[in-house]
């Protein structure tokens, strides 16, 4: 079971208002949404990383890291309260601990997969009508 000791987003969580439009660490857009549906563990890619440093992989990781605090609210945003008891526990504890702002959930997908926008091309009534 992993540990839910942080009450604080790392500055680099994919989940905060500020996050670089793309980066989520080791995860893909699909993973992460998958995941919050799910009750799957969601290990932070600080803890991650933290681990595979000490010589930890795949399940050990699971079990001995740090829940991603960004998505444990990121859940609170979505009414999605755990029923592991445990992953509960923190996320009722974290509502009432300020943070960071987060990506609103509805707009995650839009935000990590920004892109450049193109101006939408009047028609050539449009310009004619423009011109008079």
């Amino acid at each position: 079971m992993p540990k839910f000791e942080r009450k604080a987003m790392c500055d680099e969580c994919p989940f905060r208002k500020v996050a670089p439009a793309g980066w989520l660490g080791p995860h893909s857009i699909g993973d992460i949404e998958k995941v919050v549906h799910s009750e799957e563990p969601f290990i932070c890619h600080e803890s991650i990383e933290e681990m595979m440093v000490r010589g930890y992989e795949g399940e050990e990781i699971e079990e001995h890291g740090q829940h991603c605090v960004g998505m444990l609210r990121y859940r609170n945003a979505m009414c999605k309260l755990s029923r592991d008891p445990k992953a509960a526990q923190a996320q009722i504890e974290l509502k009432t601990v300020p943070d960071q702002a987060l990506i609103p959930p509805t707009r995650f997908r839009e935000h990590h997969e920004k892109k450049p926008l193109i101006p939408e091309r009047r028609s050539s009534r449009r310009q004619e009508d423009d011109q008079d």
